[in-house]
């Protein structure tokens, strides 16, 4: 290259250079110049694997069990607390006995808790706010079904 085209381009980069002289780096402080709190997180709702909370009830289905009343009377007290409450129905099933006994009690405990889904549907709680699930649970001597709020 040449010493005068060389000068020339040496020129050319410094007066492209020059207006960017006054400009600053993008960085945390040009949008946010005095940082405040942290941001805390919400803690997560309870849901399928929150099960540290107590039961709003406790049903285990058998033969001759008469659960209606009492689950009527738990579901007016906590509509009566909050109207947009969420109910969720979680059959526990023990870990007892083989896989396929356990997918077998798991099979007709979903269809008791389906049950008790219905009845708390039948009073006048919407199917949006009814949630269904299954768990296998140790140390537990028989099915039963547990009705949770949020």
């Amino acid at each position: 290259m040449a010493p005068n085209q060389s000068r020339r381009v040496l020129t050319l980069a410094l007066l492209a250079a020059i207006p960017l002289a006054g400009c600053k780096i993008i960085d945390q402080t040009t949008f946010f110049p005095e940082p405040g709190p942290p941001a805390v997180a919400a803690p997560a709702a309870p849901g399928p694997s929150s099960f540290a909370a107590t039961p709003l009830l406790t049903i285990r289905v058998a033969p001759g069990v008469e659960y209606r009343a009492a689950l009527r009377t738990a579901v007016r007290a906590a509509r009566a607390r909050r109207a947009d409450v969420i109910f969720d129905v979680y059959a526990a099933i023990p870990t007892t006995g083989s896989t396929e006994q356990q997918v077998a009690a798991s099979q007709q405990q979903a269809a008791h808790a389906r049950n008790i889904a219905d009845a708390i549907r039948a009073e006048g709680v919407p199917a949006s706010q009814i949630m269904l699930g299954t768990r296998t649970e140790a140390g537990l001597d028989a099915p039963e079904i547990r009705v949770f709020v949020r």
